[in-house]
């Protein structure tokens, strides 16, 4: 069999493969289910899962089995020697069992930012995607020549950077070591009862695991040799981290030659995303791909065992106001755009509204102009004492999932949240 017949057989089974899990997870209120890959580049997309009933959009789904998996490995396998592959794709599945796909090969995907405008891709992305798909002039359009070129003159502004950080840092004595210990995610065994604490004011949260998001090397991001996934099961946890840092970790990888090594993670609501870390004696490890191919097993199946780990355990809940809690729990933060379920559960069916600043700390309420103006000054005390926010987007738990809520809402000072806005852009910049 030649090459070209082994590359179509691949297609065909991924194809199969795909076409098989989005059938499977087709609810019997709908009759069609998207698979909707909006950008597509190396380590990097974006994608949703959408369900529909007789043409109008019903709901969406998290994941489907391995589909997302699947898709970015049928990218690879779909590459053409000097035709580089797809940026964007459609796979479609009816209840009747029939299936199409289509592939966009030349036009700029649209990606979009959490209010569903047009967002721009890093062009380094694009550089480092053209490095391992690459095109032959005649094959590469005028936009994706540009977006190359900048990417190039970024990721060349960058080493710079570093290279003046470095030597900067050759030439400055070592500070004492301050570093903060690492936490451990608390158990079912050890977490405290969900009673409310009566605290009267709204207190700014303590980040006990403040998390700087220095890109960690690839050894700190497998588990150890003599860990399968077996052994570690019981120990995987889901954690939420932001869109904006998990590109820039990307970038910062791609730069050390360690892209593989990145934290793997799956978009669950606007402006973040959530990946799985191995509970260690005294620290966390973080999956990475790596890992994910050591153990031979899709992301996907990884992340729904370290959702199922925390079925059933307890959380604290703190009021804030008579609308608005607080809920400090690192597992509950990943899990709950995954399970908007497990809100209700927590607090009840009049917490409608979430935001999640920081990787172990929910804000939750009915969406009211006073839920929103306490939102805004938490997340504003948390900014002004430096803490490291992964997001400051708020979502609403509609009939169809998530639903991002718009900046300013109605009551909040305008001042105030261009503060907020200024700070969290200070933050990210201040990682470029």
């Amino acid at each position: 069999m030649s090459e070209q017949e082994r590359g179509l057989d691949a297609q065909q089974e991924l194809g199969r493969r795909i076409g098989e899990q989005l059938l499977a997870a087709l609810p019997p209120t709908a009759d069609e289910i998207r698979l909707i890959i909006r950008a597509a580049l190396s380590s990097w997309y974006q994608g949703t899962i959408l369900l529909f009933k007789e043409g109008v959009e019903v709901d969406s789904l998290p994941d489907a089995g391995s589909a997302f998996d699947d898709a970015e490995t049928l990218r690879d396998v779909m590459a053409t020697e000097n035709g580089g592959t797809w940026f964007s794709a459609v796979f479609t599945v009816f209840a009747d069992g029939r299936m199409s796909a289509s592939f966009n090969y030349d036009e700029e995907p649209q990606a979009l930012t959490v209010d569903d405008t047009p967002r721009e891709i890093m062009p380094a992305l694009y550089a480092r995607d053209f490095d391992k798909y690459p095109r032959s002039p005649k094959n590469t359009p005028a936009w994706l020549a540009e977006k190359v070129a900048a990417g190039r003159k970024q990721l060349a502004d960058i080493e710079n950077d570093q290279a003046r950080q470095a030597a900067d840092s050759a030439a400055t004595p070592p500070a004492p070591d301050t570093a903060e210990p690492q936490t451990t995610l608390p158990t079912a065994a050890t977490s405290p009862a969900t009673t409310p604490t009566q605290a009267a004011d709204r207190q700014l949260p303590h980040n006990s695991s403040r998390d700087p998001r220095a890109p960690a090397s690839p050894e700190r991001n497998q588990p150890m040799a003599s860990d399968s996934f077996s052994e570690t099961r019981t120990r995987l946890r889901p954690k939420l981290y932001g869109r904006e840092h998990v590109e820039l970790d990307l970038l910062e990888l791609s730069l050390a030659g360690h892209s593989a090594a990145l934290q793997a993670t799956r978009p669950a609501g606007p402006d973040v995303t959530v990946g799985v870390v191995i509970d260690q004696p005294n620290s966390q490890t973080r999956v990475s791909e790596i890992t994910a191919q050591n153990w031979g097993l899709p992301f996907g199946q990884i992340l729904e065992a370290a959702l199922d780990n925390p079925i059933g355990r307890q959380i604290q809940v703190e009021p804030l106001t008579a609308e608005a809690q607080m809920i400090r729990d690192p597992v509950f933060a990943a899990c709950v755009w995954l399970k908007p379920s497990l809100l209700e559960g927590a607090v009840g069916p009049a917490a409608r509204v979430i935001v999640t600043p920081t990787a172990d700390l929910t804000l939750t309420g009915a969406y009211t102009p006073q839920t929103m103006t306490v939102f805004a000054g938490v997340i504003d005390d948390l900014l002004q004492a430096g803490e490291h926010l992964e997001t400051i987007t708020p979502a609403y738990l509609g009939p169809h999932g998530w639903e991002t809520v718009a900046w300013p809402a109605s009551g909040v000072n305008p001042i105030l949240w261009n503060r907020v806005i200024a700070l969290f852009a200070d933050q990210l910049s201040g990682r470029q």
